[in-house]
């Protein structure tokens, strides 16, 4: 059940779907507690260390691991179970070791990651992180799980895992923000992250079973995933450099990034289980040589995931103020933090677009082994984002920032798209690009024309009916997949 690329991406998203309407709910949550308040953006400058260090070590090492364990999966005599083994146990010893660094020096990292902070907001941060330090280790052993998930197609499981978190965050951030405010953020986020990997671990325990450890079997995989650690270590100093200059802006800059962030994760919920799911079988046919079902499969996936996110980001640009002002202007969160994170989701949109591109040549690319251009572009992307973040944060502050993602996002895409093409390899669905942006570009222009004729509250309907109905049209495709495909898996067990 749920094996193929279609049926991976359905449950996929079913579940994505309820997690990020959980997500959705703690965003409500926090924002009525803590608004974009000076001490939130001090949690998530101390979150932010704790999660490079993971995506780093943990997150991009992974990437590598699934064209390696299919390798070893079918050589037969265990060998995966092995190498499953021998990969977590050395995973977890440099997330350990580096969760002891932001023990004992965790204002270091603080004065680093924010050099614009007042004292009072870095010891406040200092405090966070010291309790973030055991993130690294615990995040970093579900990640690796979790890819296994993938590895094996058990995409029940896997997404079934994620909704664990906000489950158990929810009704902990209720229970102790009136009592320890902010920090009520950084203890549900410890715990929550731990009960994902002990669920990982149940859904995952016939592969760790007692075993030797093989350190020779993951060789590979670490000369594979060296120039991957590389890139995403420059993907980590990009968002560093990011918070570094918006921490010399006023407070609640930094948490309208969090919340945009949230906001944009919960919009591209689709397209990332179409990716997520599409991983795998582009891995297999890679790894079987099968350069044609390659491409094909990374063209099908693009259309997917554009036919969902092209009116979306319209959407974003012109309404967003409005919906966002609906979900969450109560308590704490008030007029100011409206458009401040209406400001920065607007900046990020554009990475909708890009994303399904950029995450199928970076597959591609791992999955062949040839990672060379992953790293390159990586490497530039520090200078590029750092130019870009000089000069759009004076005229555009915070805003600036986001547009500046966006930006380097897109002429990384550039530059892999036209490096694959001069390799043979073509896949952009261009005339369906094509077509999907004229129709929405004259949705837009009659959504913004409307926006001076009628009354604000009928325009603010009238813009999300018109939406909503160019979405339906561009996405029919997608939603009568899902439809169909949900109909069938009822009438199977309805047989059963």
């Amino acid at each position: 059940m749920f094996k193929s690329v279609a049926g991976g991406a359905l449950i996929i998203s079913f579940f994505t779907l309820i997690a990020k309407l959980l997500g959705f709910a703690r965003e409500i949550i926090i924002a009525n507690y803590f608004g974009t308040s000076w001490r939130y953006d001090a949690v998530l400058i101390a979150l932010t260390p704790a999660i490079a260090i993971t995506t780093i070590f943990s997150t991009g090492i992974s990437n590598a691991f699934i064209p390696v364990y299919h390798k070893l999966k079918a050589e037969g005599n265990n060998k995966n179970k092995v190498y499953v083994q021998s990969f977590l146990f050395f995973i977890s010893i440099i997330n350990l070791f580096f969760g002891l660094t932001l023990l004992l020096f965790p204002k270091f990292y603080i004065k680093i990651f924010a050099p614009g902070f007042s004292d009072e907001v870095i010891n406040y941060a200092t405090k966070s992180l010291i309790v973030l330090s055991i993130f690294p280790l615990i995040s970093g052993a579900y990640n690796i799980l979790q890819t296994l998930l993938r590895a094996e197609r058990k995409f029940f499981e896997y997404s079934f895992s994620q909704l664990i978190f906000n489950i158990v965050f929810i009704p902990l951030l209720i229970l102790f923000a009136p009592l320890i405010n902010e920090q009520a953020y950084v203890v549900s986020w410890v715990i929550g992250n731990i009960f994902i990997l002990l669920i990982s671990i149940f859904f995952t325990k016939e592969y760790l079973k007692k075993s030797h450890f093989d350190f020779h079997i993951i060789k590979n995989t670490f000369k594979l995933a060296i120039p991957i650690i590389l890139a995403t270590t420059t993907s980590e100093i990009n968002k560093i450099i990011d918070k570094a200059f918006v921490s010399y802006l006023p407070s609640g800059r930094i948490s309208s990034l969090q919340y945009a962030n949230t906001l944009l994760s919960f919009l591209n919920i689709f397209i990332v289980a179409f990716l997520t799911s599409s991983y795998t079988e582009l891995s297999e046919y890679v790894t079987s040589n099968n350069l044609e079902a390659a491409k094909n499969r990374m063209r099908k996936t693009i259309k997917s995931s554009l036919n969902i996110a092209i009116p979306i980001v319209a959407w974003i640009v012109i309404m967003s103020n409005g919906f966002i002002s609906f979900v969450f202007q109560r308590g704490n969160f008030n007029e100011e933090s409206v458009r401040l994170v209406s400001i920065a989701l607007i900046g990020y949109s554009g990475l909708l677009l890009i994303l399904p591109i950029n995450s199928m040549i970076r597959y591609f690319l791992i999955s062949s082994g040839k990672v060379f251009l992953i790293t390159f572009m990586s490497i530039l992307s520090i200078f590029t984002n750092t130019l870009f973040d000089w000069l759009f944060i004076k005229p555009w502050g915070h805003g600036g920032i986001t547009l500046s993602t966006t930006f380097v996002a897109f002429i990384t895409a550039i530059i892999q798209i036209l490096y694959l093409k001069r390799k043979g390899i073509s896949f952009l669905p261009i005339k369906n690009i094509t077509f999907n942006l004229v129709i929405v570009i004259v949705s837009a222009l009659l959504v913004i024309y409307l926006k001076t004729t009628l009354n604000l509250n009928l325009w603010f309907i009238l813009g999300n009916l018109i939406f909503v109905i160019i979405f339906l049209i561009l996405a029919r495709d997608e939603i009568k997949f899902l439809i169909s495909k949900i109909g069938k898996e009822i009438k199977k067990k309805i047989k059963k």
